[in-house]
């Protein structure tokens, strides 16, 4: 099929300007400016040379620079179009995407806070170290943190803080909450003006448990109480916590719970034998009750008494710690003392033998006197711990 200038012209441009907005209005107003101008200069053809010209078209140098400048423009259009569609959905696509996320998002907190945000502006007040006294006659000791997640999975700390004086007994303690994160203290479930002496703390669930000794001056200078639980439930979201009612879970032990013994420890090295004992404590009752710290030791000789110095530890054990502890005995759970001789210069070589010797506790006083044989001159005693060794 023959086709004019003008046709052959129009599918040329058309097939290189397909990608650009509205191309057939744009290639007709410049053809109209173009070949039909040309054409209308010339003469008019016969219908023979119409013809040839027809099948034999040639186009003058003019032409062809006027639409290789029309093509090249369309084409370039067609291009920077193509490029802006391509960014245009790819920007769409970025903010759809950015949209389904946000949304996931908002669905999974939906109904619940996921606690106060830290942000740069919110510089959080770091857990503040625990003084214990104003003269620093008490030293504070950090157990290690209890860390667990909220319904919600916030991360939260519990840190217990234990105020001491030098031999290691229990002063007052503190339990702090923090933010898992920041180490932010949301809030104090424990002060020091309390008074309480902390056993452990342990969760669970959304519920943190404080167990703790409560001791009050009982008669002759006894300190009477007893261990109790005080639970706090936290918040799902981990911003707030309620005490709920404290129950109590084991009284001091009296004189008539308990069983004592002092016998001799065995001889493996660093002991030797002789030189070291163990005092036990067993509870022979149906209910847990509960000691702590050291116990008085009085030994009586030639008519004459002295009283075992109290120390952390020695060369046969003690507390490896450096604290004297709570100790809740559930029905038959023994507590042991270690005592062993005192390593000092001053130490008489020799001495009588032991006509008695005279056992008090702190929340109990004076629980039972035994017969004290061959003891060391000088003694020292540890405090009471766990088990049968006299360590711990």
């Amino acid at each position: 099929m023959n086709k004019s200038l003008t046709e052959e012209l129009h599918s040329v441009l058309l097939s290189h300007s397909l990608d650009a907005p509205e191309p057939a209005p744009t290639i007709d107003a410049v053809l109209s400016r173009t070949v039909s101008t040309a054409t209308e200069n010339n003469t008019a053809p016969t219908a023979r040379t119409g013809a040839l010209r027809n099948r034999f078209w040639r186009p003058s140098v003019r032409l062809v620079a006027v639409a290789a400048s029309v093509a090249a423009l369309v084409l370039g259009v067609a291009v920077i179009n193509s490029g802006r569609s391509s960014n245009k959905a790819s920007t769409s696509s970025a903010f759809s995407n950015s949209s389904g996320s946000a949304g996931s998002a908002s669905g999974k907190t939906a109904g619940r806070s996921a606690g106060p945000a830290q942000g740069p502006s919110a510089r959080p007040q770091l857990h503040p170290a625990v003084r214990c006294d104003a003269d620093g006659s008490s030293l504070a000791v950090t157990g290690a943190p209890l860390r667990f997640s909220t319904a919600s999975g916030r991360l939260l700390t519990v840190v217990t803080t234990r105020c001491k004086s030098a031999d290691g007994s229990q002063q007052a303690s503190e339990v702090d909450l923090l933010d898992g994160v920041s180490a932010a203290r949301l809030g104090i479930l424990v002060p020091l003006s309390r008074q309480l002496h902390i056993d452990f703390v342990y969760v669970t669930g959304d519920r943190i448990v404080v167990r703790a000794a409560s001791w009050q001056l009982g008669p002759r200078g006894s300190n009477q109480g007893a261990v109790s639980e005080y639970p706090f439930e936290v918040s799902p979201d981990g911003s707030a916590f309620i005490a709920r009612p404290a129950t109590s879970y084991a009284r001091s032990c009296t004189a008539s719970q308990l069983r004592t013994e002092l016998v001799a420890a065995p001889a493996v090295p660093p002991r030797t034998p002789g030189s070291t004992f163990l005092l036990r404590l067993t509870n022979r009752s149906p209910q847990p009750c509960a000691v702590e710290g050291y116990p008085d030791v009085i030994v009586e000789r030639d008519g004459e008494a002295g009283a075992a110095r109290q120390t952390l530890s020695g060369a046969a054990g003690g507390s490896q710690d450096g604290l004297a502890h709570v100790i809740v005995l559930n029905p038959g759970d023994p507590a042991t003392a270690l005592l062993e001789a005192e390593s000092t210069s001053a130490a008489p070589r020799s001495c009588g033998p032991a006509t008695g010797v005279t056992i008090e506790l702190p929340s109990v006083g004076a629980i039972a006197t035994v017969r004290g044989g061959q003891l060391p001159c000088v003694l020292q005693v540890h405090p009471l711990v766990p088990g049968i060794s006299g360590s711990g």
